[in-house]
């Protein structure tokens, strides 16, 4: 054929041994002008390529594996054009000249990546190899590791990603598109980040700088929302169970971490968050499903049915679930989280640790005994006669009720610590006229005789109104 064509076949490519033949050769191949020609200092190894393509069974390429590999590369007139088939992928590739200046675009059908470290055996070997390093030698380790940041900080070029539908492990995006550029040499930004799809949208922005505010690490930054249509839904697609049901959310956070965006960790997480959660409610789920919980919500609802058996029959009923959140160094800590339900409120204050995943909270549940129509069942399951005698007539009776509920959680995520502190007891009077309040003891005293005792009172009461129906009947 005509021109200058490379064609390949191979099993298995690791692109990083390739990066440096490739590069030799883009660097020398001869100028297409005259005038760059005379200009051009360097000799042309080789003319310019008019097409590369090629099969590759395996290619291992930033981290990732990619399977049955086809690519086509064309010499097109202001662009290189790149066809690229996978297993993982369908895209269409566009590498302009000035490779960090002018970037490249990238335009896909789809993409699945696959977290190589989510196998375990993988795991192990690279925490073997890191600790086997570190002994050796910390200090080269993190002199190699920071050379690393730095390689792959100066060569991430100008990018405009979309991607029509985009996956990574069992984390569906939908459609996500965005565009890096540089401000400077210190700063690679990330502009209008959005990952969209049926049930969820997540929008972000924020930018890596390669050295942060003391001069000597880098830091990455990162401000957007996160909208849930079925937050059930997404837990479950992430393999875990859910309390939360029927309840969408939205989570606006500005946050940052020492490191590129691939050195994120919890341990170095800074800035602030708030939740919002709309009506719902909690349900049990099993033991053995894999729940996250920073309020750890399963034990409240455990420790309250038994004194709220059947309002909480069906689960716990909320209106919405707000909270402000602030991070620091890895611990979140809120003072205002609370829970509006239908038949009480839970009120939250305390810290979550995620760089030894240990909670330490304080939390109140009080019941919401004046507009809650099941908590009068409630009462009537403590005393039918109260409850019957209150709704008969329009004289009012008073019963003793538990007012508020005190929690302590303690211990880890994965194994919380959840106990009772003290209950609180108010008497609350239960008419037909008025619904459910709080009474003071003297105000009770005054609703019966002195020589009456409550239950004598009560029975009493409970008489004269069904001698006063035979009467009307």
């Amino acid at each position: 054929m005509d021109g200058f064509h490379i064609t390949t076949n191979l099993a298995q490519v690791d692109f990083s041994e390739w990066q440096p033949l490739i590069l030799d050769i883009i660097n020398t191949v001869a100028p297409s002008d005259t005038e760059n020609s005379i200009n051009n200092q360097n000799t042309a190894l080789f003319p310019g390529p008019e097409r590369i393509r090629g099969t590759i069974g395996q290619l291992d390429l930033l981290g990732q594996e990619w399977h049955n590999v086809s690519f086509n590369l064309l010499d097109k007139k202001n662009w290189w054009l790149l066809q690229l088939n996978a297993k993982e992928t369908r895209s269409q590739i566009k590498i302009y000249p000035d490779w960090l200046a002018q970037g490249i675009d990238i335009n896909s059908d789809f993409i699945n990546l696959v977290d190589q470290s989510s196998d375990e055996t993988s795991k192990q070997e690279a925490e073997l190899e890191s600790k086997l390093n570190a002994r050796q030698n910390p200090k080269t380790n993190e002199v190699k590791q920071a050379l690393l940041t730095d390689d792959t900080f100066d060569s991430i070029p100008k990018i405009n990603f979309y991607c029509e539908r985009c996956q990574v492990d069992k984390l569906n995006l939908g459609k996500v598109s965005f565009s890096l550029s540089r401000t400077n040499d210190n700063v690679i930004k990330i502009n209008n980040f959005q990952a969209k799809r049926e049930q969820a949208e997540i929008n972000l922005s924020g930018e890596w700088q390669k050295l942060g505010p003391d001069l000597s690490k880098p830091l990455t930054s990162m401000k957007g929302s996160l909208v849930l249509n079925n937050i059930e839904y997404e837990l479950e697609q992430l393999g875990y169970g859910s309390i939360i049901r029927d309840s969408g959310g939205k989570l606006n956070f500005d946050v940052n971490w020492q490191g590129g965006p691939h050195d994120f960790s919890f341990n170095h997480l800074n800035g602030d968050l708030s939740a919002n959660i709309d009506d719902g409610y909690l349900a049990e789920v099993s033991d053995k499903a894999r729940i996250f919980s920073v309020l750890s919500l399963q034990s409240i609802v455990r420790k309250l049915t038994p004194d709220f058996r059947d309002i909480f029959s069906e689960g716990m009923f909320y209106k919405d679930i707000k909270g402000d959140y602030h991070i620091k160094e890895g611990v979140l800590y809120t003072d205002n989280t609370r829970m509006n339900g239908s038949a009480g409120n839970l009120f939250v204050k305390g810290n979550t640790s995620f760089v030894n995943n240990t909670l330490d909270y304080k939390m109140s549940y009080k019941p919401n005994l004046t507009s809650s129509l099941p908590v009068l069942a409630w009462i009537a399951t403590l005393n039918p006669v109260v409850f019957l005698g209150g709704v008969a007539i329009d004289q009012v009776i008073t019963s003793q009720v538990v007012s508020e509920f005190n929690f302590e959680l303690t211990g880890s995520v994965n194994d919380p610590n959840f106990k009772e502190v003290n209950r609180k007891s108010r008497d609350v009077s239960v008419g037909r006229s008025k619904p459910p309040e709080f009474v003071d003891t003297k105000d009770k005293a005054q609703l019966k005789t002195p020589t009456q005792t409550d239950t004598e009172f009560k029975a009493n009461t409970f008489k004269e109104n069904q001698q006063q129906e035979e009467l009307n009947d």
